[in-house]
């Protein structure tokens, strides 16, 4: 007994550290120092997860999450450079200049002095964000423009600002979180999968991804519909699709749960919500050029594919070339009939049943997608703490090897490690789909109740 509360105590000690060390000292470049804490931090979580089933634990390590993310209010984010145009975007807005519209690279040819930083800035975002306009949806915009308000000048606390917003969106994921494992009659403990996660801790407070409010948003408009509140629910809905769009894909899967009248009072509800947010920003070109930046994403961009890449490589050898602009929008049609699938199966009559599908529809949304960043799986994982589905669970820990393309001159990945990521993954999901999530759990150290 004694042993194990020192090992409890020594374990938090040693992620306490662990997390200094990142937040703190570990230079992006030093990329194998960064491994090698993260990946102790992601064995003391697993070994955690089990403890954090005992009632005399839940408590101090929900807080320890809270207290891990506290630290990194005060450092910069170490493995994104995203922030810059975060303030850029919001500067532009303040300035009565609508984002959309045009480029960095636009910009500063026409007008260097919108704001005194503005070549501070754009020069840290980097050329790829410098040539492209905004990808960021509206109330992400707003968010941009209101943390960087208080503080026009000063770069440093407009990423506190940004951090403490999702620092907050953060606990209430966990309030509604828990709310929602009790009302599936699920152990409330569950929650440590995604609160104790130091993928979760170091991708969105730590550095600086909007995925925290956007969770927090879809939990707390799943929350509201099981409520019955359709128009809160579709008010958190719209504010979510406003803030990524990827929940969008999230709308089929009500259709066979809720009655009529309720789901089209739904589903005004966040289309109304939705269209008022874009408002401020409909003027000249801006819905061409948002038309535009998303299908850069589809027959452009490419990192940390799966799928793709195995595809990317046949166009090589029979092709000569890189078939991007073909392979990319026919897998995204492939996924899109998939997650119909997903969200048309008549078992879709119970909440977690959903949730589970849920899941599965944004994990094959991903495994076709030629652009995988690591901080996109992280609804993957809130998700997955309703499923009882833990293969996300081994994702986190796999997907940070993709930051080894940052540490190489010129960022080039290594698909060797994007093959070991995807190779753990894929054989874990099957083991699951065969053997079923109790010896998954099992496997992980933990039971799920």
């Amino acid at each position: 007994m004694f042993a194990s509360v020192s090992f409890f105590r020594t374990s938090l000690l040693v992620s306490l550290i662990g997390y200094i060390l990142i937040a703190f000292l570990v230079p992006r470049e030093d990329i194998f120092t960064f491994f090698s804490v993260y990946f102790l931090l992601f064995i003391i979580y697993i070994l955690n997860l089990g403890r954090g089933y005992q009632s005399n634990r839940f408590i101090p390590l929900l807080v320890f999450g809270i207290i891990a993310r506290v630290i990194f209010l005060y450092s910069d984010p170490l493995l994104s450079n995203d922030y810059y145009r975060f303030i850029w975007d919001g500067r532009l807005f303040l300035n009565g200049l609508n984002p959309y519209l045009r480029t960095p690279v636009e910009l500063m040819k026409d007008s260097e002095g919108i704001f005194a930083d503005m070549p501070l800035l754009y020069k840290g975002m980097g050329e790829l964000s410098q040539q492209n306009f905004t990808c960021y949806p509206p109330l992400n915009q707003l968010v941009f423009a209101g943390t960087t308000a208080i503080f026009p000048d000063s770069i440093q606390a407009n990423v506190f600002s940004m951090k403490l917003l999702i620092l907050l969106a953060e606990i209430g994921t966990m309030f509604f979180g828990m709310k929602l494992l009790q009302i599936l009659k699920m152990n409330i403990h569950n929650i440590l999968l995604y609160s104790l996660n130091p993928f979760i801790i170091i991708e969105l407070t730590g550095n600086v991804h909007w995925e925290g409010l956007m969770i927090f948003f879809v939990i707390a408009g799943i929350y509201f519909l099981i409520k019955d509140k359709m128009v809160l629910a579709g008010l958190f809905m719209a504010m979510a699709i406003s803030m990524k769009l990827i929940p969008i894909v999230l709308l089929p899967f009500f259709l066979l749960k809720i009655g009529w009248r309720k789901l089209i009072l739904f589903y005004a509800s966040t289309a109304f919500f939705f269209l008022c947010s874009y408002i401020p920003f409909l003027r000249g070109n801006a819905f061409n050029n948002i038309i535009d930046t998303i299908s850069l994403y589809f027959d452009h961009f490419e990192f940390n594919a799966s799928i793709f890449y195995l595809i990317r490589e046949v166009g090589y050898q029979f092709r000569g070339w890189n078939i991007i602009r073909t392979a990319g929008p026919v897998l995204s049609l492939i996924s899109g009939f998939l997650i119909w699938y997903f969200a048309l199966k008549k078992e879709n009559r119970d909440w977690r049943v959903i949730l589970k599908n849920m899941l599965f529809a944004l994990s094959v949304y991903y495994f076709f997608a030629t652009t995988v960043h690591p901080w996109y799986i992280s609804m993957l994982l809130i998700l997955s703490v309703f499923s009882g589905y833990r293969y996300v669970v081994i994702w986190t820990g796999l997907i940070m090897l993709s930051y080894f393309a940052y540490s190489v001159e010129g960022f080039k990945e290594n698909l060797f490690l994007t093959s070991l990521e995807y190779i753990f993954v894929f054989s874990f999901l099957i083991f699951e789909l065969k053997k079923g999530t109790v010896e998954s759990n099992r496997l992980l150290g933990q039971m799920v109740h």
